[in-house]
């Protein structure tokens, strides 16, 4: 049978069975051609057929995806290696989609064909945290440690709910086991910066962004972190700079919300950057309502009444917020703040700047 390749979404690991080829950082067109050739060398017998391993094997088109793996995984004469690594992109895929619970169902059945099979409990870890179960996620987290005690995308997994549950302290500790595992791993040094700014550590926090964006210099993510830390501490016109190259780098609302409320705080004008940033998201639901705000089409009472679910009460009043203290309105804006100190969650950037434009605030 030929053998299937998979992706590991949370260390963006490539793997071939018990092997692995490469770092967690991969030169993705390489080792996809190196797939390539080796697909071609053999053709299946029968069943699944060489287009559905090359579905199966890409992480571009989900469904196709979906379809191929789910061809391989119903071919009774597919090996249970084959079978095992087709659960694990079928999850993959279904993940990618937001369908959190069949992908569970997908690496549970991968783990059963192989009870070692790291890359599952990572990936059925995260899909455990995006559900909103962190302690399964963590007991995930915890197994493929246990099966590979070298694994760096798994202590910066179990970090982040760390970082989630609000003990930052630990979260810290499982992001410098990562970076000790992997001194290139980027992302574990911005989700680092970004637990450092939480328990109010910004030196350190800006170091380890600096350094992230040093590993991986198009990585929007350590910009964004980094931008809106410089923002926490008042540089507003550096955090405009990091917020600007993370809108070129992705497309992204938030990004482009905080990158105009930085410029206005800077004492510049970004309404119509704004415009069209917002006009290249193609979104029309909430957060793009918040920008239709800012952009005054639409009323402060409006954006707050379209505020469906605490997140977005959350932000309401945080932007809310902002929007009233560039103007002006200082009480109002204050009240605003209070508000969205006292609803939004702890481990939201929102909830930090609420914050830190309270203290800015006189008494």
């Amino acid at each position: 049978m030929v053998p299937i390749w998979v992706f590991d979404i949370v260390g963006l690991r490539i793997a071939a069975g018990k092997y692995a080829l490469g770092r967690r950082i991969v030169r993705l067109w390489i080792c996809r051609a190196i797939v390539l050739a080796l697909l071609l060398e053999v053709a299946p017998a029968f069943g699944a057929g060489q287009g559905d391993y090359d579905d199966c094997m890409q992480n571009v088109e989900q469904d196709r995806r979906i379809a191929g793996c789910t061809r391989i995984i119903d071919d009774v004469g597919e090996s249970n290696r084959n079978r095992r690594i087709a659960y694990d992109n079928r999850g993959t895929a279904w993940h990618a989609k937001g369908e959190n619970d069949r992908a569970i169902a997908d690496y549970t059945e991968a783990i059963k064909l192989n009870p070692k099979d790291v890359p599952a409990y990572n990936n059925r870890g995260t899909a455990w945290r995006d559900k909103g179960d962190l302690d399964r996620a963590i007991a995930d987290y915890n197994v493929a440690m246990r099966f590979n005690t070298n694994d760096a995308a798994a202590y910066n997994n179990r970090g982040n709910v760390w970082h989630e549950k609000g003990d930052d302290t630990r979260a810290i500790a499982d992001y410098t086991e990562a970076v000790r595992l992997d001194p290139k791993y980027a992302l574990a040094y911005c989700n680092r910066g970004n637990a450092w700014h939480a328990k109010g550590e910004n030196d350190h926090a800006v170091a380890d962004c600096t350094e992230a964006i040093r590993l991986d210099p198009n990585n929007d993510l350590s910009y964004r972190i980094r931008g809106t830390i410089y923002f926490d501490i008042g540089n507003f016109a550096a955090a405009a700079q990091d917020l600007q190259r993370a809108n070129e780098l992705a497309a992204d609302p938030y990004a482009a919300l905080w990158l105009f409320i930085a410029r206005a705080r800077a004492g510049e004008d970004g309404a119509i950057e704004l415009a069209v940033n917002g006009a290249r998201l193609r979104i029309n639901d909430w957060p793009a309502l918040v920008i239709d705000f800012y952009l005054g089409r639409r009323s402060f009472d409006d954006m707050r009444a379209a505020a469906a679910d605490p997140a977005q009460r959350c932000e309401a009043a945080f932007y809310g917020g902002e929007w009233l203290l560039l103007r002006g309105k200082l009480r109002e804006s204050k009240a605003s703040f209070q508000v969205a100190a006292r609803i939004c969650a702890k481990t939201v950037k929102e909830y930090r700047t609420a914050t830190s434009e309270l203290k800015r605030m006189k008494p």
